[in-house]
């Protein structure tokens, strides 16, 4: 969804799998509502349900208030993907502290307070996880696909700030779908955009504590399956 066109053949070796299938389901709105629209004679076979979460470790923990939130990327950021640079600059000129970690063509810096690395291993990042006070979700560049992690991280007690992106269209259905929840925090993918939550987490305007979203978790997931399955 988010390649500028697809290879010969994808589409109607895709339709053919779809045709296949008794039910089909997509855990963003928008990849359903493309899919619809590059399927029609499948749509009905079509629905959405959440990625069933499995949290972070650290979840649960309560952030030490008496210093700076450390803010943490966590995955791929291929500048024909998702634009992380935004983050990057806000995070300069704010003087966040952050952990960033995923493969990518970008040459972001590390600083003394922003440290950039590519992929670790598992128990390294869940390590880097259980030190991080704000988990940060970024939506792809175009497409309306979303990141796994945002279902995990909302399945945790730590704030989750969602980047929207792609075009207007697409940050307002994103926003529309996930805001009633009250989970998330959100902005737009620009650098004085970002800089601005990053300081109202920094001065206490935003709460470092948040509920888990039940609807999440993977036995209410499991749930609506087989209650639309069944």
């Amino acid at each position: 969804m988010y390649r500028r066109g697809p290879a010969p053949g994808v589409l109607e070796e895709e339709a053919a799998l779809l045709r296949a299938a008794h039910e089909i389901f997509y855990v963003s709105p928008l990849t359903l509502e493309y899919q619809r629209r590059y399927f029609p004679d499948v749509a009905s076979k079509m629905g959405l349900v959440p990625l069933p979460a499995f949290p972070v470790a650290g979840g649960a923990e309560r952030p030490d208030l008496g210093r700076s939130p450390v803010f943490g990327y966590f995955g791929d950021y291929y500048s024909h993907t998702r634009d992380l640079r935004p983050f990057h600059a806000a995070l300069t000129a704010s003087g966040a502290t952050a952990e960033i970690c995923g493969d990518t063509d970008l040459r972001l810096q590390s600083t003394e307070r922003i440290r950039v690395r590519g992929r670790v291993t598992l128990p390294e990042l869940r390590e880097i996880e259980s030190g991080t006070d704000v988990m940060v979700a970024l939506c792809n560049l175009r497409g309306g696909q979303l990141p796994g992690k945002l279902y995990h991280y909302a399945a945790t007690s730590k704030p989750v700030l969602l980047v929207l992106d792609g075009s207007e269209d697409e940050r307002e259905a994103i926003r529309s779908h996930f805001e009633p929840l009250g989970r998330f925090e959100f902005c737009e993918n620009e650098a004085s955009a970002i800089e601005d939550v990053l300081r109202d987490f920094h001065e206490g305007r935003r709460p470092l504590v948040a509920s888990p979203e039940p609807s999440f978790e993977a036995r209410a997931v499991v749930g609506r399956l087989l209650g639309r399955t069944g």
